[in-house]
């Protein structure tokens, strides 16, 4: 493959994966063809050297046929047509043991794609071999195929290379902006080191961002290219009045509908910690940042989620009274306007410091406890009969989190007491600057970072050096900065 030629057969092999179940049902295609287009945008890209691995999951309407119909006509296409009924996420993981590609991608049955979206991408990877996977920026589509958003990710929202993986995953964590991230081009071996689709409860909920979670914590790298070669369907969320799940509460109680949504963030928070344990690369003092992070991630993304259902489901009076009471709440505790805003991690970062990371974990211990009284306060709001499993469930891992921050706190306190002390030397200007002190101008910026700027004030304060001016300027800080 050289510059941008069109690919022939001694270029690598691309896998295409794509999970079929009924492709031509009322509620999803809506009578148009959607596995049609999907299947010819495929067929016309300009990279030719693939295989498109079609697995159906005992489809019932016109999918078997159609794709069958595909597989004659070109023997890049294999169709299976499997025993049982899988999820999608086990139609992906079947296809994947039987690809044998150097590349691979997932395609669903209903997107379709610039006809040089494979090439752009394979070329890219070609070119830099230290790359695992690229991904390219996409539009928003109805079934009409009419765009409904133009180019969704900006470009400073990308995720490349130059940062580190650990950078990506921080960033991640909080924004989980997964489209289009798993539809990018894969190197094969990482792909199936990264893929783990085993549900963590039966949301079966967030299995994307676990997969991106878990391709950055184990240290690959993505590259981001800022062209619209990817269109995906896109769909309204709704949720349905009768639940589908067994367990989910109704929407004529939104109030535990959304306790059942932030027990299931709590269920994806422990997997990601679990997936940081298990990767085995990292410093104790990495393990307890990144824990602070998914903290963080977790609170923020479960009041994000009664904001969504208040929008979506609330429809009554005494609901929309306790929603309001729940945020009231939330404010007067400072849950959401305590979390660090910079969700970024660098090299060597100060924010890995045991001091500073001291204060992190005491201000996590904070909001974790002021959500946990949260919760509380929400329950008794509903005044239900009987303590539900959910309930429960949620008092159990909330009191394990408090006492593990309790436990990260105890140790970062240690480390800091073995720290060595400084000896301030009286006499040290006389030493260095018998005739003349200069003065020294220290300048200090903070916004919202009064839990830290005491200790820095203090570093200051203390230094051997007196003839200094220490300028602190504050951008206009809601919390206790300017106090």
């Amino acid at each position: 493959m050289e510059n941008n030629k069109i690919s022939d057969s001694n270029d690598p092999l691309v896998s295409i994966l794509m999970p079929v179940y009924n492709s031509f049902a009322s509620h999803r295609a809506y009578g148009e063809p959607l596995l049609n287009q999907a299947i010819d945008s495929l067929l016309r890209q300009s990279y030719k050297n693939f295989e498109l691995i079609i697995v159906d999951s005992q489809s019932s309407d016109t999918t078997p046929d159609i794709c069958k119909s595909y597989a004659e006509k070109d023997k890049r296409i294999k169709y299976i047509l499997d025993q049982k009924k899988l999820r999608a996420e086990e139609a992906m993981e079947f296809a994947a043991s039987i690809m044998r590609g150097k590349y691979c991608m997932v395609a669903n049955d209903d997107d379709f794609w610039h006809k040089d979206f494979i090439l752009k991408l394979v070329l890219f990877l070609e070119n830099h071999p230290e790359v695992d996977m690229a991904y390219s920026n996409l539009d928003l589509v109805d079934v009409h195929n009419k765009t409904t958003y133009y180019s969704i990710v900006s470009e400073k929202d990308g995720y490349n290379s130059q940062n580190s993986s650990i950078n990506n995953f921080c960033v991640y964590n909080h924004k989980r902006n997964v489209l289009p991230i798993p539809f990018g081009v894969f190197k094969v071996d990482v792909y199936k080191k990264t893929s783990s689709f085993e549900p963590f409860d039966n949301l079966r909920a967030n299995l994307d961002n676990l997969f991106v979670m878990k391709f950055f914590l184990l240290g690959f790298k993505c590259h981001f290219i800022n062209e619209r070669l990817f269109f995906y369907r896109s769909r309204g969320r709704k949720l349905s009045d009768t639940p589908l799940i067994p367990g989910m509460p109704g929407l004529d109680t939104p109030i535990l509908l959304w306790l059942y949504y932030a027990r299931h963030q709590f269920y994806f928070f422990k997997k990601i910690n679990n997936l940081i344990e298990e990767s085995g690369g990292f410093s104790e003092l990495v393990n307890i940042f990144l824990r602070c992070v998914t903290r963080d991630a977790f609170i923020s993304h479960s009041i994000k989620l009664l904001h969504w259902i208040r929008t979506d489901h609330i429809q009554d009076k005494k609901n929309e009274d306790i929603y309001k009471n729940i945020i009231k709440f939330v404010n007067q505790k400072s849950i959401i306007s305590g979390m660090q805003t910079d969700f970024s991690s660098r090299e060597n970062d100060m924010r890995r410091h045991p001091l500073v990371l001291k204060k992190r974990v005491q201000e996590n211990l904070r909001i974790m406890n002021s959500f946990s009284a949260l919760l509380d306060y929400s329950v008794s709001s509903m005044f239900l009969k009987e303590k539900l499993e959910l309930i429960s469930d949620l008092e159990k891992m909330m009191a394990e989190e408090i006492s593990l921050c309790k436990e990260e706190y105890k140790k970062l306190s240690e480390l800091q007491e073995k720290r060595p002390k400084v000896l301030l030397r009286a006499n040290i200007k006389q030493r260095f600057f018998p005739n003349k002190n200069p003065k020294v101008s220290v300048i200090t910026t903070s916004k919202n970072l009064g839990i830290f700027l005491r200790d820095t004030m203090d570093s200051i304060t203390n230094q051997s050096y007196d003839d200094f001016e220490h300028i602190v300027i504050d951008g206009a800080s809601t919390d206790d900065t300017l106090q």
